[in-house]
């Protein structure tokens, strides 16, 4: 086997110092107790020494003889009662070869964050995910070593984070901004079990901790067709309130977030004089599972809204396709960089003013995809054409927002007509001087009559 020729691909090892002279393959695998430079010094010499090919992939062919390496490894006892063998391989099962697990923990997690980083297949909204649960762990766990976490600690992190409340030597601390809902504190959770996980020492905690229960969906109330117009009345033309207005009328025809639309790059937009179709198209990048990639067309409000932002890219030093529709601030230097998205938060200033001049104190960007959803399901367009707009929607979304304004739902029961009228009937009862029986106990008891 050449290892030149291997279809393994791997990254590069980083260039260390190889010791002089000819390896043994025993001095090279019994040289388990490293940490990341001797690791990585180890791996080099053992492709040095042509023990193992340089992409790292041990090979049966490197295994002369199985049986002489048996008989001159470990050896296992009788029932494994005490087995060295055994033993010796708990020792490597466990081994943490990073040292982790000795760091304290803000040190532990920024260093494991990372590595992660390295991980292609994870999309960057995972890293940035994980970088935002790690800042609300650190608050809590600080300098505590990995070692000394144990599962009260998770349990009355869920509770201080639940309330943004703890008391710490006789003073009542509030360490986050505000406090945190059970879907997020498990997230939070999820990213210290991981990391946990890599120190060898979830094992001994997992039995003991327990995730938040997270209520069941609720739908979000839909603005009716007035509320609408008069948000978009109220706030036509404000300078402060226009990138959340763009947006809005953007995700309010096409179904796309706020968090879809901050990954998209010029290159993803294509806009086209009639009657030829304008288009968006959402990257697996941008979107929060794998049914929601799709190109959307635009319909004329959502092309002018989308011209509108490519002009303010533009301004903000947009140039090249691969730069960012909504560009990266830094607020030191205010400037925008357009080579890196903008923050998760960057809606937020904007947002809060419209909310301000329409009065919907409530109202978030991710409404305005239902609003868009709502419209077409009552309009009776085929749910799997929604699908293929929206992306992934599910049952009870789809089933709830299908008739969710109360006018369309008046209407619907305003079709059904009795033929006679319970509350005259009622009334005219009382004129007549019949009364209603008073009502039972539900046991056959009569409640007791005045003398």
């Amino acid at each position: 086997m050449n290892p030149t020729n291997s279809n393994h691909t791997h990254p590069t090892l980083p260039p260390v110092s190889v010791p002089s002279g000819t390896l043994s393959r025993t001095e090279i695998i019994d040289d388990e107790k490293v940490r990341v430079g001797e690791f990585q010094q180890f791996l080099q010499s053992a492709v040095a020494a042509g023990l193992i090919p340089a992409d790292g992939v041990i090979g049966p062919e490197f295994v002369e003889d199985p049986e002489s390496v048996l008989l001159n490894s470990t050896q296992h006892t009788i029932n494994h009662l005490n087995c060295p063998a055994c033993s010796e391989a708990e020792v490597e099962i466990h081994f943490d070869y990073i040292g982790l697990a000795d760091m304290p923990f803000a040190q532990a997690i920024d260093l494991w964050i990372g590595a992660q980083k390295a991980d292609n297949s994870k999309k960057p909204r995972t890293h940035e995910s994980n970088l935002t649960y790690s800042r609300g762990l650190k608050k809590f766990f600080g300098q505590m070593p990995m070692r000394q976490i144990m599962p009260g600690h998770l349990k009355m992190y869920q509770q201080a984070r639940a309330i943004n409340a703890m008391a710490v030597e006789g003073k009542l601390l509030k360490p986050w901004h505000r406090p945190c809902t059970p879907g997020f504190i498990n997230h939070e959770m999820s990213l210290l079990r991981q990391l946990l996980k890599s120190c060898k020492l979830w094992a001994a905690i997992q039995p003991w901790y327990f995730p938040l229960s997270i209520p069941s969906w609720s739908p979000r109330e839909i603005l009716s067709e007035q509320a609408e117009a008069e948000l978009f009345r109220a706030t036509a033309g404000d300078e402060l309130a226009s990138l959340a207005y763009y947006v809005t009328c953007v995700s309010n025809e096409t179904t796309a977030t706020g968090i879809e639309l901050r990954g998209l790059k010029i290159k993803n937009i294509s806009l086209k004089i009639a009657p030829e179709i304008s288009s968006i198209y959402i990257p697996p990048e941008a979107c929060k599972n794998d049914e929601r990639p799709r190109r959307i067309p635009l319909k004329p409000t959502a092309i002018w809204a989308m011209s509108m932002l490519l002009k303010r890219a533009f301004e903000n030093g947009a140039s090249q396709p691969d730069h960012y529709l909504f560009a990266w601030y830094d607020k030191r230097t205010h400037t925008y960089d357009p080579i890196r998205p903008a923050t998760r938060w960057f809606l937020r200033r904007s947002w809060n003013r419209l909310r301000a001049l329409s009065g919907q104190k409530d109202l978030k960007p991710h409404d305005f995809r239902h609003h868009s959803i709502t419209r077409m399901l009552e309009e009776g367009v085929d749910p799997e054409m929604i699908e293929q707009i929206a992306g992934h929607v599910g049952k009870r979304m789809r089933d709830y927002y299908s008739h969710a304004r109360v006018r369309a739902k008046m209407e619907a029961l305003n079709q059904v007509h009795n033929a006679y009228d319970p509350v005259a009937l009622f009334r005219n009862a009382r004129k007549r001087g019949k009364r209603p029986p008073a009502p039972s106990s539900g046991f056959g008891l009569e409640p007791p009559q005045k003398s």
